[in-house]
């Protein structure tokens, strides 16, 4: 079963065993702010740490990346919230004696392991078809999407809103806006 943003179970029962709500907001909140896997639960080879809460401000509308992929050249980057991220993180439950915004199993940790989360999560979708008998030239693949391609999906959708490269690059964290382009 999945929970819904107040914690309610949806009608998914048989389907799917509860999924951790803070690993389904990790994806949430990278479709919202088109943010880095590694920017929201750390990257330990790069030395990225996760997002902590301290580093966001609900009522500024902002979370503050202090080290991210590109930090040693440009810099801390500000993440702007929209409303639904904003209501997303408003109503997240904070794990006590955990800084991180996406906490891990273990105690003062972020979450490390998206990927098994994601595998569950694309799986549902096909069974979730089959459930409500969707005919097969009706359903939709999601077999070969990526954690990666939730940010991808932002700065498509804010390119197709009018947002020049230059502002989506900047909404991406990008060091130039060649890397948006094409």
């Amino acid at each position: 079963r999945f929970l819904d943003s107040s914690g309610d179970a949806v009608g998914t029962s048989g389907v799917l065993p509860a999924a951790n709500p803070h690993a389904l907001a990790a994806f949430r909140l990278s479709l919202l702010t088109g943010m880095r896997k590694s920017e929201i639960t750390g990257d330990l080879k790069r030395e990225i740490p996760g997002l902590k809460w301290e580093n966001v401000d609900l009522d500024a509308g902002t979370l503050r990346l202090l080290l991210h992929k590109t930090s040693r050249k440009v810099g801390a980057r500000t993440v702007i919230l929209c409303r639904a991220a904003l209501e997303m993180l408003d109503t997240l439950p904070q794990i006590l004696g955990n800084p991180y915004v996406i906490p891990g199993e273990k105690a003062g940790e972020a979450l490390e392991r998206l990927q098994p989360v994601w595998v569950r999560v694309r799986e549902t979708v096909r069974l979730l078809q089959e459930k409500a008998m969707v005919p097969k030239k009706d359903q939709v693949s999601v077999a070969d999407v990526t954690i990666h391609d939730l940010r991808r999906s932002f700065a498509s959708l804010a390119a197709r809103m009018g947002y020049g490269e230059l502002f989506v690059a900047t909404l991406l964290g990008h060091k130039a806006g060649s890397v948006t382009a094409g």
